[in-house]
């Protein structure tokens, strides 16, 4: 099955490739993003153009697979039906239809790749709204009579009624519902984050638990108290008591990026629920931003993080698994370089 896979962090595209079934040449490979209802293409930055844009792939060494640009995928709304042509020099090796999925939070995406000869019939369809102009024969009685005013009675009593008018756009539609949608979600998160708040002060303070990570005795005594609590508490809300953590402290960033760190067996956080979606492209640009910060344990956790990614690559046992690695290890090759 050809698929594009890509991963979010906090609802935005941090990388992509396409894995497909054919074994396509990887010389000169491109391709082209072409939103259906809007009827333009996206460049490599996401803007719309009216001309189609042919965007470079990437090779990805000993895959299959190979690299799409991240940013091409940055203005793609939820739900937008999209034709994703391949090409090589400038011969189209394929197009396919894709439909958007609702992204959100820190997860890896599978869009399956439909041939788009399969959805397109070829022809265009006639135009239900189209009137044709009836022959004037048609509005003649039978006594032949040509009398311009009852020709034109009869026409207006033949004529179906103006078309309404049409449908504001599918992409209007979808953003005003994924707005609305956005904002319950939201509503309902924090709703369920002060219900929280309520039972527990210490568990639920963003402050106490930034605190918490400064002693050992500290994360002892949080996680005697909160550890049952935090374990039953949803993903959500478990990642707004994180993120509101993080705000004012960068040694607590530094452990949420070990949160997410799949090569990371323990940490403070690990003890009080699970990391579900933890994946190492998602660690090492948490990292990699702490690092642009100045701190220097992200700089040197980074390096380890990229150290293990790169053994995993070598010594990955099954294609599938080594596909995976090696996947990887190129997504995440700009933060660890």
């Amino acid at each position: 099955m050809n698929e594009i896979v890509f991963k979010t962090k906090r609802g935005k595209v941090i990388s992509a490739f396409f894995a497909g079934d054919d074994n396509y040449p990887k010389a000169s490979l491109s391709y082209s993003l072409e939103d259906i209802a809007g009827e333009v293409f996206l460049d490599e930055t996401g803007k719309s153009s009216s001309l189609e844009v042919k965007i470079p792939c990437e090779v990805i060494e000993n895959s299959s697979n190979f690299g799409l640009v991240p940013k091409s995928f940055s203005a793609i709304e939820e739900h937008w039906q999209l034709n994703f042509n391949l090409y090589e020099m400038d011969a189209k090796l394929n197009s396919w239809r894709i439909t958007w999925p609702e992204q959100t939070g820190n997860k890896e995406y599978r869009i399956s790749l439909v041939d788009a000869n399969d959805v397109n019939t070829g022809t265009e369809p006639e135009d239900p709204t189209e009137i044709k102009d009836p022959d004037p024969d048609d509005f003649r009685d039978n006594d032949n009579d040509t009398d311009d005013d009852s020709v034109t009675r009869d026409r207006e009593e033949i004529l179906p009624p103006p078309p309404p008018p049409p449908p504001s756009s599918p992409s209007t539609y979808y953003i005003a519902i994924g707005a609305v949608a956005s904002c319950i979600v939201a509503a309902l998160l924090w709703f369920n984050y002060d219900r929280l708040s309520s039972k527990n002060l210490m568990c639920s303070s963003a402050e106490q638990l930034a605190q918490a990570i400064k002693t050992e005795e500290g994360k002892t005594n949080f996680q005697t108290q909160c550890q049952q609590e935090l374990l039953n508490l949803s993903t959500d809300n478990f990642s707004i008591l994180m993120n509101k953590a993080s705000e004012n402290s960068p040694d607590f960033a530094v452990e949420v990026c070990d949160f997410y760190n799949p090569y990371l067996e323990d940490s403070f956080l690990k003890r009080l629920q699970s990391p579900g979606n933890a994946d190492s492209i998602t660690a090492a640009g948490c990292y990699h931003e702490q690092e642009k910060l100045g701190v220097i344990t992200a700089g040197n956790k980074l390096d380890d993080l990229c150290r293990e990614i790169k053994l995993s690559a070598l010594n990955a046992e099954g294609s599938e698994d080594k596909e995976i690695k090696i996947a990887d290890e190129f997504l995440t090759k700009d933060y660890c370089q």
